[in-house]
């Protein structure tokens, strides 16, 4: 849905900024975002110049697709954690768990906020992946925090917590959640 609804060149405000910084890899306004500079320099690298603000529009295209799916699978171990695994449910309980986060996901994909962050260059929806990948990761390390491997999750989690910084502050906010967690 959001392919259908890209912007195929650039937009009139900071989308214009970053599209440029990243296809020259040049300094961006304050705080910056050089994970994403240099994401998108690599999405820009191979296309003809024609198609650079698309290419680097479509970075919001991938990663708010991905930040649903992920929304998806955080609603479904969320309420799994709440009324038990799914094998253990009946019929009734089982179409609450998928229908419920399929129409969290799909509620939040048609929001105002995130339908515009999706469809053009600006990295919120680049901070958005990461914090939510970030609350998964954190979910699925509850789940085998036991396991002698378990620690190999949470350095996971401190190194997309490194790349989400990079991209914008807002990952910080899953700081508070995934501390709990492990608490």
């Amino acid at each position: 849905v959001y392919t259908l609804t890209v912007a195929p060149t650039t937009s009139f405000w900071d989308p214009g900024e970053y599209i440029a910084i990243s296809h020259t890899l040049q300094v961006a306004h304050p705080p910056g975002s050089p994970f994403f500079a240099l994401w998108g320099r690599l999405f820009s690298m191979f296309v003809p110049s024609e198609y650079v603000a698309l290419s680097i529009n479509m970075i919001s295209v991938l990663t708010s697709a991905l930040s649903i799916m992920l929304l998806y699978l955080i609603i479904v171990r969320l309420i799994q954690e709440w009324k038990g695994p799914a094998d253990t449910m009946d019929r009734v309980d089982l179409l609450g768990l998928y229908g419920g986060g399929l129409l969290g996901a799909l509620s939040f994909t048609f929001t105002h906020t995130q339908w515009f962050n999706a469809v053009e260059a600006e990295m919120y929806a680049s901070s958005l992946f990461f914090t939510a990948l970030v609350v998964w990761m954190a979910l699925r390390w509850s789940e085998n925090h036991e396991q002698p491997w378990a620690e190999r999750w949470l350095i996971l989690i401190a190194y997309i917590f490194g790349l989400g910084i990079g991209v914008h502050l807002l990952n910080l906010l899953a700081l508070f959640f995934v501390s709990m967690i492990i608490y």
